[in-house]
């Protein structure tokens, strides 16, 4: 596992937008890349608060509060690019929740030979939607972040803070820690 130490924090309003873009590989004999974008919210012990808080492009989610939009993307757009993007009602996710981490995985790394590095640019952005128009308050290149064995990262999380007035302060902070599985991403954050 890979940590990088620049961890920043951001100030998360009612909802945001988490985006995740590649460049797809032009060459006919590049291999299909398969990126999926998840979301899972975790409770005060940092274990899966539950299953509808599973949220990925095969598991969409059942709450309200965490919304797969694009489902899973393999195909290229016409600007050469391909991409997912989950929606959260941060004023909606149950009160259990005290994290959501936000891992991205390329499903089937190792059958592929495929690592985060070898992608390309890998764009992940939070937007925060609360206004409306949205407004970016983070972007990085993943692949500048990655470790020759990284398949999968946590890019960042949620945190749930609670003021002395009971309300709730949201927050993303970046993380970027490296794994060479899902698996054991999941593992780490004892989700299985």
């Amino acid at each position: 596992m890979t940590y990088h130490l620049d961890r920043a924090r951001f100030p998360i309003h009612k909802s945001i937008e988490i985006a995740l873009e590649w460049n797809a590989l032009t060459d006919p004999s590049a291999r299909k890349i398969d990126l999926d974008l998840y979301a899972i919210g975790l409770n005060g012990e940092n274990r899966l608060f539950s299953p509808e808080y599973f949220v990925s492009p095969h598991h969409p989610g059942r709450n309200r509060s965490i919304t797969h939009k694009r489902g899973d993307s393999t195909s290229v757009s016409s600007h050469g690019s391909a991409g997912e993007a989950i929606d959260i009602q941060l004023d909606m996710v149950d009160a259990g929740v005290e994290r959501i981490i936000l891992p991205v995985n390329i499903y089937g790394a190792s059958r592929r030979g495929q690592n985060l590095q070898s992608i390309g640019e890998v764009n992940f952005r939070v937007v925060d939607t609360s206004s409306g128009a949205g407004s970016q308050i983070f972007h990085s290149d993943l692949s500048l972040r990655a470790e020759l064995a990284d398949t999968a990262m946590v890019v960042g999380e949620l945190n749930r803070e609670t003021r002395d007035d009971k309300e709730d302060r949201w927050y993303f902070c970046t993380l970027f820690a490296g794994y060479p599985s899902l698996g054991v991403t999941l593992m780490e954050y004892r989700v299985i």
